[in-house]
């Protein structure tokens, strides 16, 4: 007699026995790590054994204990031990099976070890044209000091989706709805948000003339936004309040570009900084690549940098610190009127001004970040300390000369600082107040731009039948003011 017991089960794979199957995991469903422990445990008394799997086959090979076959007793204990295996090797065999079906296993973010599936339509083969389109809704306080702004915008990014072109059933059927999270996404957000901004994410589906599927995802987001403020021209800057729109996905997988269809715009009548700064309606994005300090620098990140522009009003700055300091300053040529013979008297007086310009230098110093390079008022304020420095100095040699040089020293003075002036102010107005000339009229062309593309989105999308006062308003606003129009028409078609 053979000294192996070979036993050979052939694995079912029927649809028929699949459902039966089916059907017994629900009334005898069990651990089946536990129970393979058990099994194997009591299959240990007769003798070693040995599992091999095949393409439709599980083959037992099972060796005796002492080279001696077991009783027939336990032989029927062990032939039900294997078919209890057998169960479990089939319910193993049909768990996996139903995980085959096109997917591919992917670690899930922020959960190490975590296994999630990703359908093929989230996955490109070739790179995605995603545009993007930002309307500022509110802009808040523009907090020079901490150099942020707080802002409430509208983000929306656009996409063609393949798997979803001629569905027009998708649309047409209100109760439809779509798994969002079944297709490919940008994994868009704002790179300059300062803390946890509030954030509301939905997602539509339109169709174009071609019957091509165009997704809309659109989000409004509320926070504060950091901005590097460039101080130079202080208090006669203008400022770019950006929001910077990156992926998690590489630039070779998509490009982020300007939505030149639906143009981003500004709602300037809600600025709330409105008393210390002059906004301007025009909206510039450029692109550019950035890259994560956490990961190799060899993946880049496409992104698109919208801001738009404030001015700064310097009315507070001219009566409050220009015309004060003038004062401050004009006064030392009064020394001059003090006897030569008197030295002591000049200098005290001038040191008191001295003393007094620099302590309004430090109150000055308080109302902008510490920078290491000069601003404006910076030069201004220096250079005007430096004429009374210099008529110290004058004071303290003036009477080891005569009466008519002390004359000629209080008329080169007074030339040179009145000269100062009326260069100081030249250059503000060529260069800083130019430069707010030149976004007046960026101003005008974008909203000459706007109102073509209204114009175009009109006709291509007809007139609103929610809105019957109106019939040049279409679906997709352009302009800030109409957005919360927006919201309340997709509310319903909100699924991420």
């Amino acid at each position: 007699m053979d000294q192996s017991l070979r036993t050979c089960f052939i694995v079912q794979s029927t649809q028929d026995a699949e459902k039966e199957q089916e059907k017994d995991r629900g009334k005898n469903a069990f651990d089946s790590s536990s129970d393979e422990e058990n099994i194997i445990a009591d299959m240990s008394s007769y003798g070693q054994f040995n599992v091999e799997f095949a393409e439709n086959q599980v083959e037992f090979t099972v060796l005796p204990l002492d080279g001696k076959m077991p009783k027939q007793g336990t032989l029927g204990s062990l032939a039900h031990s294997i078919r209890t295996l057998e169960a479990t090797v089939n319910h193993h065999r049909q768990f996996i099976s139903r995980k085959k079906t096109k997917k591919r296993a992917v670690i899930e973010k922020g959960k190490p070890g975590a296994r999630v599936t990703v359908p093929t339509t989230a996955i490109r083969a070739q790179k995605v044209n995603v545009y993007l389109r930002v309307v500022f809704l509110k802009l808040g306080e523009i907090d020079t000091l901490k150099e942020n702004f707080a802002a409430d915008a509208f983000i929306q990014a656009r996409w063609h989706e393949p798997s979803l072109d001629h569905r027009l059933d998708l649309v047409q059927d209100e109760h439809t709805k779509i798994k969002w999270s079944d297709y490919w996404n940008p994994k868009i957000y704002v790179e300059n948000n300062l803390g946890e901004p509030k954030e509301t994410v939905w997602s539509t589906l339109m169709f174009n003339s071609k019957g091509e599927a165009i997704v809309y995802e659109r989000r409004r987001i509320k926070g504060t936004f950091l901005e590097n403020l460039e101080l130079n021209e202080f208090p006669f800057d203008t400022q770019d309040l950006t929001l910077t729109i990156t992926s998690e996905r590489s630039e070779a997988e998509m490009e982020l570009e300007e939505d030149n269809s639906e143009i981003s715009s500004i709602n300037v009548q809600s600025f709330v900084d409105e008393q210390e700064w002059q906004l301007h309606s025009h909206v510039d994005s450029w692109k550019r690549v950035t890259t994560r300090i956490y990961q190799n620098s060899k993946y880049k990140h496409p992104a698109l940098s919208t801001s738009c522009r404030a001015s700064r009003r310097p009315g507070f700055f001219m009566w409050n610190i220009f015309l004060v300091m003038l004062f401050i300053c004009s006064l030392t040529f009064t020394t001059f009127t003090v006897k030569l013979t008197l030295p002591q008297n000049r200098l005290q007086l001038t040191f008191i001004l001295l003393l007094t310009t620099i302590t309004f230098k430090f109150v000055v110093s308080q109302t902008i970040p510490k920078i290491s390079y000069l601003t404006y008022l910076d030069k201004y304020i220096l250079t005007s300390m430096g004429i009374l420095c210099t008529i110290c100095v004058w004071h303290a040699i003036a009477p080891t000369t005569s009466p008519n040089a002390d004359k000629w020293a209080l008329i080169i003075f007074g030339s040179l600082y009145a000269g100062f002036h009326i260069f100081f102010f030249l250059y503000i107005f060529f260069v800083a107040i130019r430069k707010r000339w030149m976004f007046k009229q960026k101003d005008k062309e974008h909203k000459d731009k706007l109102k073509i593309c209204t114009e175009k989105l009109a006709v291509i999308q007809g007139p609103d039948p929610a809105d019957p006062f109106d019939s040049k308003r279409h679906a997709v606003m352009t302009m800030a003011p109409d957005l919360p129009r927006i919201f309340k028409r997709h509310a319903n078609n909100d699924i991420s």
